[in-house]
Parts: structure tokens; C-alpha cells; sequence
């Protein structure tokens, strides 16, 4: 997959192509996403998936927190898996927000990727103002060589798969119920970092996980899942929060991994959460916390004993 990263490349074949946020990778974009891989290599033209540096919405209101599901390089990594020939990045800038449906079609569908045909998702919205829907695509098109195919929203349990779900069961800790709109268990990415050295004095050392700035966080509390370094998963307790037994902390996101000693400062990984265990509570004493930290531990374990990591995605 070429990756296009500049605003003055261009693609001359006519090329499918797909566009989109595409937050998270869900089963509703994989589903788009196939749908234009297929039909290019139907038609014999390259395939193209356009999407932007970051989540409009950071640019559009940046008072929201809601924070994205991927960090853009991960985003990169699992596109590249799905066989696409071209992944046209663009910079999602005032100047880029502020075209009309009229010219984005003019300047980035036609002028940058040469589209002959268009796939995107039933609800998709562009341009300033987000003027631009399907119908305007319809119309554009027909007068601009090239066909629009709108994709139905994909349902599970009569529910739409949209990254705004998946963020919202993510916060409130429903780890467990996301496999069926995502495909895979949802993780978080960012590097070791040395914490406070608590845990490896109580018995349980941990490794503390300096998230990517700009994800959604987690609900605070403990979880199990898995911890992957160098793409192979670590089985672990996950504890998001901020130790309330040792006084008040920012928010983190630690692992005890079992079976594991290697120091690993530095590693970048990836946390898969799997299940949601308990809320983080404060205990009178250290020892308590020991106590249901070893609780913790052994529920890990089962769930564990019974689930897989799913990595990047799960087919």
C-alpha cells in the first residue's frame, strides 16, 4: 500500500474509492472498505481509501473530550492489512474544513485521486459545514463521471456499529460487549514509562502504560486483558486509576503481567482490555489492598484461561 501524504500528489489512474474518519476501524468500515477493495479488483483499478491526520472534531469543536479510538499510526497499520493499493492521508486543516461539498469534489475526489467509483458509508457528511451528503455525491457525479455507492449502516443487535458507540461503552468500562461491533477486544496504545515502584513492593510489580495523548480513556478500574509487546500478547490485571489507597494521583493505566520479569521501560505497547472486573476503591490499609489485589489476580486468571487475544482484528 502506497501512503500519500502531501496534498500536491496525485493518483492519474481512475481509481474506487472509499473516504471516511474511520475512528477505530469498526465492523461498519471494514464492511466499506471491502466493498471498494472488491469492486476494484472487479473492475481492474487501483483501490483508495482517503481519510485525515485526525478526527474533524478535534478541529471542529475542540471542547469535546471525547478522544479518538486509534492513534493515526495504528490507524495506518490496520488499514494497510485490508489490501488496499493506496492511502491517500490528508491534512485535516482550516483550509481543507472550509471547502465547499462543490470544491472538495472538484479538488480531492476528482482533481487528487481521479475517482470513477465512490464508496461511503449511508450517513456520510463533508464539506464546509457539512453541506455535503449522498445525494449531492449523486448528483456531482453524474455530471462528473463518476458513480456513488452509499453502504447501509451495519447493525448488531439492532444497534448501528459507529465509533461513538464503541468510545461510549469504552468509558463506561463495557469492554466485553465492543468484539461485536469492532471485531477485536478494544486496546490502547502508549509506552512504559518507570511508575512509583509500589507494586513491585507489595508483590506485584506492574508495568505503567504512558497512554498516546488524545485516546479515549478507559472507565477507572480493574480489568483483565492482555498486555502486547512486540506483537505478542503478555496475559495481565490491568488497573486504571489513580491508587487512592496512597493518596490522591492523575489517572494511569498500570499492568501486573504474569509469569513475567523482563524490564521492558521504554517498549511501546499495546493493553488489551478484555473484561471489566471491579471499580478502584480505597483501602484502609496497604495490606487490604493486597488482599483483593490477589482476588484480582485469580479472576484474571479464569477469564483468561477461557478468552484469546484477538490483536488487531478478529476474523
Amino acid at each position: 500500500m502506497d501512503i500519500l501524504r502531501s496534498i500536491t500528489q496525485k493518483i492519474q489512474p481512475a481509481t474506487n474509492v472509499t473516504i471516511g474518519t474511520f475512528d477505530g476501524l469498526h465492523l461498519g468500515h471494514q464492511e466499506i472498505i471491502k466493498k471498494t477493495t472488491d469492486a476494484a479488483k472487479f473492475n481492474a483499478k487501483p483501490s483508495v481509501l482517503i481519510t485525515f491526520d485526525r478526527r474533524p472534531r478535534t478541529l471542529l469543536a475542540p471542547s469535546e473530550k471525547a478522544g479518538d479510538l486509534i492513534t493515526i499510526d495504528t490507524k495506518i497499520r490496520i488499514i494497510n492489512s485490508f489490501g488496499l493499493d493506496y492511502l491517500f492521508l490528508l491534512e485535516f486543516s482550516p483550509a481543507l474544513a472550509n471547502l465547499t461539498p462543490a470544491e472538495f469534489c472538484e479538488q480531492i475526489l476528482v482533481g487528487k485521486v481521479n475517482v470513477s467509483q465512490l464508496f461511503v458509508g449511508a450517513n456520510f457528511r463533508f464539506g464546509a459545514k457539512a453541506a455535503g451528503n449522498i445525494a449531492f455525491l449523486k448528483h456531482y457525479g453524474q455530471k462528473n463521471g463518476f458513480s456513488v455507492t452509499a453502504i447501509p449502516l451495519l447493525k448488531t443487535e439492532q444497534r448501528i456499529i459507529s465509533s461513538t458507540k464503541i468510545r461510549d461503552m469504552f468509558t463506561a468500562g463495557e469492554v466485553e460487549n465492543i468484539p461485536s461491533f469492532l471485531g477485536r477486544y478494544h486496546f490502547v496504545t502508549g509506552r512504559i514509562v518507570k511508575g512509583a515502584g509500589r507494586g513491585t513492593g507489595i508483590g506485584f510489580p506492574t508495568a505503567n502504560l504512558m497512554i498516546d495523548n488524545d485516546l479515549c480513556m478507559p472507565k477507572e478500574g480493574v480489568y483483565a486483558g492482555y498486555l502486547w509487546l512486540n506483537d505478542k500478547p503478555k496475559k495481565a490485571v490491568i488497573n486504571v486509576g489513580t491508587n487512592p489507597t496512597f493518596g490522591p494521583g492523575a489517572v494511569h493505566l498500570e499492568a501486573h503481567i504474569f509469569n513475567f520479569s523482563e524490564e521492558i521501560y521504554g517498549e511501546r505497547v499495546r493493553v488489551e482490555l478484555q473484561t471489566y472486573l471491579r471499580n478502584e476503591q480505597k483501602f484502609p490499609a496497604v495490606e487490604a489492598l493486597i488482599k483483593q489485589i490477589i482476588i484480582d489476580a485469580e479472576l484474571a486468571k479464569k477469564w483468561l484461561n477461557h478468552s484469546k487475544p484477538t490483536g488487531w482484528l478478529e476474523y
